[in-house]
């Protein structure tokens, strides 16, 4: 029971892997998905609530985290079309978040995402992306839901800013 939230995020690796070797939009995939993501979801609880949560347990969720996301976009960026403008805006937004992780890796010494409630909310908008995808081919649609996950994420991003801003503020204090 001690190492169930680890095996979770485990899973979550091998699914990331699996997605790569089936068809999007099939069944397969969205069992496969639907099991990363609730791997995602309840790894951390079972970790807090077994008590084992560790630093090896919180830097591998980030890093199964970003084996999951660049397995999807892998799979499923061929068949967006999305706005140029968007691309830079993710693109600014993918920039400042890694200069996150270096903040808090120089200062903490451990590679970890904020899991902070808008990065929470930012990543179940992000998770509907292929269920939208799969059930509406509307532009407008693709278009709405790409303009509400950057605001999201922007949000997300400043909530992180405003966190590493306090990191250094306790290193400070208490330097």
């Amino acid at each position: 029971m001690k190492h169930l939230a680890n095996i979770l995020t485990s899973i979550r690796m091998a699914v990331a892997i699996a997605i790569l070797c089936v068809a999007p939009f099939s069944l397969v995939f969205y069992i496969l998905y639907g099991a990363g993501g609730v791997s995602d979801m309840i790894d951390g609880t079972i970790a807090r609530v077994t008590k084992s949560v560790s630093k090896f347990g919180s830097t591998f969720d980030s890093v199964a985290d970003m084996v999951f996301l660049s397995a999807c976009i892998l799979k499923l960026f061929p068949f967006v079309s999305l706005p140029i403008w968007s691309l830079f805006w993710i693109l600014i937004i993918a920039i400042v978040k890694t200069a996150i992780v270096v903040v808090i890796y120089a200062k903490k010494q451990i590679f970890v995402l904020p899991h902070t409630i808008s990065n929470k909310i930012t990543g179940l908008l992000l998770f509907s992306v292929p269920f939208l995808l799969g059930f509406f081919s509307n532009n407008l649609v693709i278009l709405i839901t790409t303009v509400v996950i950057l605001i999201s994420a922007s949000i997300a991003v400043a909530q992180d800013i405003y966190l590493c801003n306090k990191l250094f503020d306790d290193v400070i204090d208490n330097a």
